[in-house]
């Protein structure tokens, strides 16, 4: 099950950059939860329910329109979890945007139910047991 989890969340990449919206709200369990956001961001959580987590990628592409793209640099299987290392980039309304942060994702029954952000990539390994 593990490989079909990276997968997953490697074709999450492919369909949040492609603006394909529909793939990406079927990725997700019905009771999906973003519960750790990032610090410091203008969103507070915890984001509860596909909807409530749909409409939050929809305003986090928003001011970048077409032009925003998330970079996967890293994706490690965690057993039930996967930890993705990623670059946000996008150029809007203002200055470009380029953030590097961490999702650990963990997956249930082949979608995603629980997603926690983290800006340092080690935090993200600690938190699933990992190390650098």
């Amino acid at each position: 099950m593990s490989q079909e989890n990276v997968e997953l969340v490697r074709s999450f990449f492919v369909a949040f950059n492609a603006g394909d919206i529909d793939c990406l709200r079927d990725m997700y369990d019905p009771d999906v939860v973003i519960g750790r956001v990032l610090e410091g961001w203008p969103e507070t959580g915890p984001f509860v329910g596909r909807d409530a987590v749909m409409r939050q990628w929809e305003w986090s592409r928003e001011p970048w329109g077409n032009t925003g793209t998330l970079e996967p640099v890293s994706i490690i299987d965690a057993g039930d979890r996967v930890v993705a290392r990623q670059i946000a980039h996008g150029v809007g309304r203002g200055p470009a945007f380029h953030a590097e942060f961490t999702t650990v994702s963990t997956l249930r029954n082949g979608r995603v139910f629980l997603i926690d952000f983290f800006w340092d990539y080690a935090e993200a390994l600690k938190a699933v047991g990992l190390e650098e």
